[in-house]
This record gives structure tokens, sequence and C-alpha cells, in this order.
């Protein structure tokens, strides 16, 4: 059972929609679907080396209302870090309850803000 005042993180659900360019053309485009109250736990953290990079994983669990439409196409962004959802639970198929399995994945729209330039 799942007590509601543990659903006290703030978290936001992108998809994809379609949207026009400056020349009019279609383009698919990261979208903001819903910001939701969540319960959040960390199931596993990891680091590992792999060719002299440092890299780090986490997967994590939300859990939140029940909402139609949330599939693993979407992502998750909870504290400045975007989650890739894996999967998509209905919590005893009771129509209450979502419960989302994600993993981090990193920001595009991030990545490219951070690039440096030398002119």
């Amino acid at each position: 059972m799942i007590n509601i005042g543990d659903m006290n993180k703030k978290i936001e659900i992108y998809g994809f929609g379609w949207d026009k360019d400056e020349l009019g053309q279609k383009i698919r485009k990261e979208k903001l679907i819903a910001r939701v109250w969540a319960k959040v736990r960390l199931i596993r953290s990891s680091e590992s080396i792999k060719l002299l990079k440092n890299e780090a994983t986490e997967e994590m669990q939300f859990t939140i209302r029940y909402r139609k439409g949330i599939d693993k196409n979407m992502k998750i962004r909870y504290k400045d870090q975007m989650y890739g959802i894996d999967s998509v639970e209905n919590e005893n198929e009771a129509d209450r309850f979502l419960i989302l399995h994600a993993e981090a994945v990193e920001d595009e729209n991030k990545s490219e803000n951070n690039i440096c330039r030398y002119v």
C-alpha cells in the first residue's frame, strides 16, 4: 500500500510531439507532458571507469498517481537529471498508481549548452 504523503517530490514527464521549424517543416521535439508529485526511490547506483572515462549509472523508481498515456518512450526530469523510462507498471491493475522504473540518461539539451568553443 502506498501512502500519499510519501509522494513529496516534484518530477516532470517529457514526451515527443510534432512541431514546426522556421521553414514550416514538421520536426519531432521533446515536450513537457506533465508536472506531478512522486515517491522517488533509488534502486541501484554504480560507478565504473570505461575507456578512461568515469561513468555513473542510477536506476530509480518513481511512483505517481495513475495517469493515462505514460509509456516507455518518455523521459523524467528529477533534480536536473533526465531518466529514460524502462518500464511502466499499473500497480495491482487498480488504476490508482503507476510505478515507473527509469535509468539516468544524458540530457541532449544540457550537453549542447555545455560545449566549450574557442575563437
